[in-house]
């Protein structure tokens, strides 16, 4: 059972969507999970009290180990600006956030900043990840070239490995773009774990192997999910 297998340990990683409504990001939440690779399996929430049809759970294969991990969408909470999501339910816990802009529209991209810093203010993480996903649509409202996107990138420290070219109607590039986005996640994470485990002093939020009250294996969410 595969509940069961979960108790018994993968650690959960917590990734999120953001973005201005209509880019993309219900669109590519819903499109991974129909992608969903060989090395991916499907848990169903509701066996932890997760109920809202805005969370994918998924156990996933990074760097040879099994890692649960958690897909964010914002349920239309972003319908009148970025602003409305100061929910901490959202942020708490997340390892990464995915920011979405539509290539035709460069506005989307630069409302990102506000995004970015709603991120940085009500998450718990101090080295949360940011990967920034441009939606391919057919919208030629003012495009976004690859400059620009560069520039954003930079500005906000975002790793060159991070920017991706997705197509959420078609689902072009989006597993291959998730899968590398898990795989950093993971690696960063697995690197604080192996610092704390030298160091317990140096304990953080966010690190994955933090004891300052983060859920950071299956067995302590789900537990406390169902509490």
């Amino acid at each position: 059972e595969l509940a069961m297998d979960l108790v018994r340990g993968p650690v959960l990683y917590k990734i999120v969507l953001a973005g201005r409504k209509g880019t993309g990001k219900t669109s590519i939440f819903k499109e991974l999970q129909r992608l969903k690779g060989s090395d991916t399996r499907t848990v169903d929430n509701s066996r932890r009290g997760l109920r809202e049809r805005g969370i994918w759970t998924a156990i996933m294969n990074s760097h040879g180990s099994e890692v649960a991990v958690e897909l964010w969408d914002t349920g239309n909470m972003e319908h009148a600006g970025f602003q409305n999501m100061r929910s901490t339910t959202y942020w708490h816990d997340d390892h990464a956030v995915i920011l979405v802009y539509d290539k035709g529209d460069i506005e989307t991209l630069n409302e990102l900043s506000g995004w970015i810093t709603l991120a940085k203010k009500y998450s718990n993480n101090q080295d949360i990840l940011f990967s920034l996903w441009g939606n391919n649509t057919e919208n030629t409202i003012n495009p976004v070239d690859e400059e620009a996107v560069k520039d954003f990138a930079s500005s906000f420290r975002i790793l060159p490995t991070l920017v991706f070219s997705v197509t959420a109607s078609t689902g072009d590039n989006l597993e291959d773009s998730y899968k590398k986005l898990v795989d950093e996640v993971y690696m960063i994470n697995t690197q604080q774990a192996h610092v704390l485990r030298q160091d317990p002093d140096r304990i953080r939020l966010g690190s994955g192997a933090s004891t300052t009250g983060q859920r950071s294996t299956w067995k302590e969410w789900c537990c406390g999910a169902m509490q």
